[in-house]
This record gives C-alpha cells, structure tokens and sequence, in this order.
C-alpha cells in the first residue's frame, strides 16, 4: 500500500511539473546591465512608424524605417594628448569612434583629430588609415594620415596604450624616408577648455532585403556633448546650444535631456527617404548612398573651443561631396567669434595679401607666376570659415571654391606675425 501510494504522489509531481514549467529566477539589476558599451540595446526612433513587410518583394516595400541588424549606437572618446614628435611639443586632439566604411558593411574603429605644433599652431587633420590584410608590418598599429592616404604625406604609425594612456610610435614620411620618434601622454585635467563626450549612432540597410544586388544605403552619425564635468560656468549651455542644431539643423530645445534621439530621428529620416524613393526609381538608383557627419575639435584652451562639423554624402556617381564647418566659441559666453572680433578695420586687404602668401607655400607657386596656375582664382578672399589660435588663423575653402575637385578642400593658415598691425588685442 504504502509503495501504491509512493507511486501515485510521485505521477502527481511528473505531470505538475509538465504542464506547469518552473520560472527561471529573475536577474538581478547588476546582471542586467551591459558589461561594455558595444552591448548597449538599440533604441528604436519614436517619430517613425515601424512596419512589418515581405522583404523580398520590392513593390511591398514600406516607407518606414525601423533599425537593422546593423544598426549601432555607442559611446566614444575625445581626448587631448601632449607630448612631443622629435624634440618638438606638440598637442593632439584625437576622437575614437566607429562607422561603417565603404560598400562593404564592415564596422569599423574610425580614429580622426588635428594635432599641431606648439610653436606654430598650425591645425593639421588625421584620418585613421586601415592596412591591407598584407601589411603586416603595420598589423596591430594605430596608423593616421595627414589629411588623407597618399605617400606624400606623412603619418604616425603607432599604439594607443589605454592602460598607461598613451600614445606612441613613429612620424613618419614614406616620401622623404624622414622618420621620428613620438610620445603622447592624455591630458585629464583640462584648465579653462571644454570636457567632452561623443556619441555615434549608424545603420546599413539593403532598400530591397534578401537581394544581393539591392542598392544599399548607410549613414554615419557622431556627436561631441558636453560633459557634466566642467569648471568653466557656461560651457554646457554654450556647447549645447551650438551643437545640436548644427548636427541636426533644428533647435536643441527638444532634446536638451537626451540629444541621442535627436540623431537617431536624424538617421531614421535619412533613411527613410531612401525606402520611400527606392520602389518608384529603382532602374535610376546608385548602387551606394551614405550620409556621414562627424565632430571634430581642433583648439580647446584659454576659454575658446573650435569645433569642426565635417558631412560627406555619396549619392551615384565619380566620387561624393563633402564640406567642413568650422565654429569658434567663447567657452564662458556662448558668443560665436567672427573675423570682426578678431581683426581692425581695415584688415580684408592686408589679410588677402597673406593668404596669396600662404596658397604660394602651400601649392608651391613661384612668385613670377600667376595664382591660376593651380587655382581658378586671382585673388583669395578671407573666409568666415576659419580656425581660430592664439598664433594663427586656418581659412578653409570647400570643394570647388578655389579649384577642381581634385584639389580637394583648401586649408591656409596665415601666422598673425604677418597681418600684426591689424590684429585686435
């Protein structure tokens, strides 16, 4: 009796245990949390639909947008090192983030800034350059080019050490086989500048999924913030007013709690647009559209930053479009420093005269020829697209205001030794 019993307690257990599966134990917060910010859940934008269609069939193809596989948002880095290339010291500006590069849907580290020498201070742009797979001496290294990849200029192959941060390595210039040591220490305690974050938000899409020859699009977007941890009083309203609208085009007030879905609305429209185009001119589409815009700093001192906004846009055809923006802000005061802030009246002549001087540098234009040997200007007008230190001032020109496209955006720093009588105390 006793085993009879046993036995029907036991077929009680089996069947409640069947059709009443055990809940697993709830984690913890702590266990819930990302152990990385490449784990950091997507979210999904809240200004556009999101709606379900047949992936294969192009003439069902939705107009909503919602985030791909693909689709990333994440924390970078901006930081400033200092330190010397040679005997000479120098200061870095230099941002960590991802992007995804080309056609090929990879995502990749994208590693950008300017450096200068503090004697000169003269701006010099970096752009991470990613070795072929047979480049093994250059496996493992950080390698950034001058301006862009080319043998003529030169570029610091190294390590960024995050541990003992630092940077090290070797200048280096493949041209002239020149070659010199460097060592860059990060700078925590920034005196009278501007503590930063950056953020990056992205996504590749095919605009017919599930075919290998869909057209696809991608968008890259980043964004330096500032960082609650600033002495200066007013540096987050004065760099939050500036650059939301800036990165977005509208005004920051909306976003002022969370500027991140400001650029995942940006990117989600972006998007969009191509899904919504796509069905009606799919026989006319580029094969490859991308939309990147990205931050970039190059003077961050004695209460004045200059921010860079870089956009390039590919839409079909021999080669995409791209411009540089560049801001210079009164830290304590919000105020957006102009060429009458900086000059006497009086200063357009003399400071025309130098930049002729500094295309002659920089194009190498002997003095007995004209201008328009390289460009397609005789004269070259101050901009209000500059680049503002305390020894010189960097005018930049866009694609095609000074020459072809292939001469690329045009960078003249004029050193204030050469327009002195006129330069406002």
């Amino acid at each position: 009796m006793k085993k009879y019993c046993f036995l029907l307690a036991l077929a009680a257990i089996v069947m409640i245990s069947c059709s009443s599966p055990e809940k697993p134990a709830e984690k913890t917060a702590e266990e819930n949390m990302p152990t990385s910010v490449s784990e950091i859940p997507e979210t999904k934008p809240q200004e556009v639909a999101i709606i379900e269609t047949p992936a294969n069939n192009p003439d069902t193809l939705s107009s909503a947008y919602r985030p791909s596989a693909r689709a990333y948002q994440q924390e970078g880095h901006y930081n400033v090192y200092k330190g010397k290339i040679g005997s000479l010291p120098v200061t870095l500006h230099l941002i960590r983030s991802e992007r995804y590069l080309g056609i090929d849907a990879e995502l990749k580290e994208f590693i950008h800034g300017y450096y200068y020498y503090d004697k000169y201070q003269h701006p010099i742009h970096l752009v991470q350059y990613h070795p072929e797979q047979d480049q093994t001496a250059l496996k493992g290294k950080v390698v950034l080019y001058e301006r862009y990849q080319s043998m003529e200029n030169p570029k610091l192959v190294g390590e960024l050490d995050d541990y003992n941060n630092r940077f090290t390595g070797f200048w280096e210039n493949d041209f002239t086989g020149k070659k010199l040591p460097f060592e860059l220490i990060k700078e925590f305690n920034l005196m009278e500048a501007a503590n930063l974050n950056e953020f990056h938000v992205g996504d590749y899409i095919e605009l017919n999924s599930g075919n290998p020859e869909s057209p696809k699009v991608a968008c890259n977007l980043s964004m330096l913030f500032p960082s609650e941890y600033n002495d200066l009083e007013g540096v987050w309203e004065s760099c939050y007013e500036l650059i939301v609208p800036e990165m977005t085009g509208e005004s920051a007030r909306p976003y002022r709690d969370n500027p991140l879905e400001k650029l995942r609305n940006v990117r989600a429209e972006y998007l969009k647009k191509h899904l919504e185009k796509y069905p009606s001119e799919k026989d006319y589409y580029a094969h490859f559209n991308e939309l990147s815009r990205y931050m970039s700093v190059l003077w961050n001192e004695d209460e004045r930053i200059c921010f860079g906004f870089f956009t390039h846009s590919y839409t079909g055809g021999a080669h995409g479009n791209h411009q540089t923006q560049y801001v210079n802000m009164n830290l304590r005061t919000g105020q957006i420093l102009t060429l009458d802030h900086i000059f006497s009246e009086g200063y357009k002549k003399p400071l025309s005269e130098a930049l002729e001087r500094a295309a002659r540098r920089t194009f190498k234009i002997p003095a007995d020829q004209a201008l328009t040997e390289v460009l397609t200007v005789e004269i070259l007008q101050p901009t209000e697209n500059f680049v503002l230190t305390n020894k010189g001032i960097l005018f930049s020109y866009p694609p095609y205001e000074l020459g072809p496209y292939s001469l690329g955006q045009v960078d003249l720093f004029v050193p204030f030794e050469e327009v002195k009588g006129y330069q406002k105390k």
